[in-house]
């Protein structure tokens, strides 16, 4: 059985108020619901949600079961007729492609149609999200697609703690790429890999391990958002950013403000660098045989001189460039 089968009242997840032909968007929801499937659900949980529920299954578990289909269905058809809106008035025969007229309609402005379309997007774009944040709590669902590599952060919403990104997991998913170069570059080349591996996979970490984890946590998640904002579709709202899809904004999707933009950039860089710098400094100034061992014998620890106690202060929140 699929996700989206003709039998389910489509009024129920996509603003309709006219009747439509099932097998003129048959393809596209075959499509949609394929990649659902393998982008997000897996072929496992897929087939939990796809086959007859089992009678042994608690009531609540079975709730929520129904709960995340009605989500998918929502991804599933608003993504159908978002991405399907240009088509689905068109025919094509032996004869070529012909345009299905209606005496009593006529045929929407091509800016009513773009509308239409990112509006449809839109939603599917937020249900998306929603479906994310509910899997998450699902034991039987593959989380990795919404885990990084990472040593320091590895999940959005420990991300989101550290630099806004509205709690979105699909906004994490786009920033896996920069969050794993971000540390494996800027932050490995101050600290070297093998004590930041050390660190940050310590089950207790001590007091003063956790304050250079809270500083090198906080530098990677905005100079991430730094790097990924140049190469990534973007939309800044309550000083949160957030990755849009370039499909799911279309082509008239208006950019960023550039001053905005400029500023907001600026900001992340001055933040992520100042807090990398009050790690450094921390390090540098504490570091010995009994403590940041790892560092202390390695190439990266840069002796301060005078009193080699260091302890953060409101001068350590400036940026020192």
């Amino acid at each position: 059985m699929k996700l989206v089968t003709e039998n389910i009242d489509f009024k129920d997840y996509v603003s309709l108020t006219a009747a439509f032909t099932f097998k003129k968007v048959k393809p596209e929801l075959t499509i949609q619901e394929n990649s659902l499937k393998i982008d997000i659900l897996g072929q496992i949980y897929y087939d939990y949600l796809t086959n007859d529920p089992n009678p042994a299954l608690p009531a609540e578990q079975e709730e929520k079961r129904q709960e995340i289909i009605d989500k998918c269905r929502t991804i599933i058809i608003n993504k159908t007729f978002g991405t399907a809106i240009d088509i689905i008035q068109v025919s094509i025969s032996d004869t070529g492609v012909q345009r299905n007229e209606d005496t009593s309609k006529k045929s929407a402005y091509r800016y009513q149609k773009e509308e239409a379309r990112q509006y449809l997007l839109k939603n599917a774009l937020i249900a998306t999200d929603q479906l994310l944040v509910m899997l998450s709590g699902e034991g039987n669902w593959d989380n990795s697609i919404i885990k990084s590599y990472s040593l320091l952060i590895s999940d959005y919403k420990k991300f989101d703690d550290l630099a806004s990104i509205s709690g979105s997991p699909l906004t994490f998913q786009a920033l896996r790429q920069y969050l794993d170069y971000i540390e494996n570059t800027t932050i490995v080349d101050e600290v070297g890999f093998e004590f930041l591996e050390n660190i940050a996979t310590k089950e207790e970490p001590n007091s003063d391990e956790k304050t250079v984890l809270k500083h090198l946590r906080v530098a990677l998640a905005n100079l991430t958002l730094a790097e990924a904002m140049k190469h990534l579709p973007i939309i800044i709202e309550n000083d949160a950013i957030s990755v849009v899809s370039k499909s799911s904004e279309g082509e008239s999707k208006t950019p960023v403000n550039p001053d905005l933009f400029r500023m907001k950039h600026n900001s992340l860089m001055a933040i992520g660098n100042n807090s990398l710098h009050i790690a450094k400094r921390y390090l540098d100034s504490n570091a010995k045989e009994t403590l940041f061992q790892i560092y202390y014998e390695s190439d990266y620890y840069t002796p301060i001189g005078g009193d080699s106690s260091y302890e953060q202060n409101e001068d350590s929140n400036i940026y020192l460039g």
